[in-house]
């Protein structure tokens, strides 16, 4: 009976030890795991940082370009010799009115890229701490079940 309990031990102890390598490998795809989740999340965050510097750009032209339709508009009025306030409706109607609603849609895009882009990084973020977590957890249920066997063999 001796030699088979000597063999019962080493079987027990070779299971734990396998159980505990599987732990490890779990807690370490979990960790795997959430590093991918982090970089995904870094990558998007980009991304929207990008689109949201795009639209901030084009709010620059818009100006741009509004400035340099007034400053036509103010320069050809004085060369016919009119006061260009006189044609305040005109400039408002023509001009100013649709910079300004480029402008409230240029700066509604960056606002939306901006959130999307935070609200898509906290989500992987997110992900990542879940799958880490997971992967704990998976190790621990395994070393506990390993644990449980080598107390009902022996």
């Amino acid at each position: 009976m001796g030699t088979l309990a000597t063999i019962g031990t080493i079987f027990t102890g070779a299971g734990l030890v396998t159980n505990m390598m599987a732990a490890q490998q779990q807690r370490r795809a979990g960790a795997l795991t959430q590093e991918r989740y982090n970089v995904q999340a870094e990558n998007e965050r980009l991304k929207y940082r990008f689109e949201a510097n795009r639209s901030r750009q084009q709010t620059a032209q818009i100006l741009r370009r509004a400035n340099e339709t007034l400053a036509a508009a103010n320069a050809s009025s004085y060369r016919r010799g009119v006061d260009p306030s006189a044609f305040q409706l005109a400039i408002n109607t023509r001009i100013l009115t649709p910079a300004i609603n480029e402008l409230i849609q240029s700066d509604v895009n960056t606002q939306l890229a901006e959130l999307s882009g935070e609200a898509q990084y906290a989500d992987l973020i997110k992900a990542g701490e879940i799958a880490k977590a997971g992967g704990v957890t998976a190790g621990a249920m395994t070393m506990a079940s390993g644990f449980l066997n080598a107390a009902r063999i022996g």
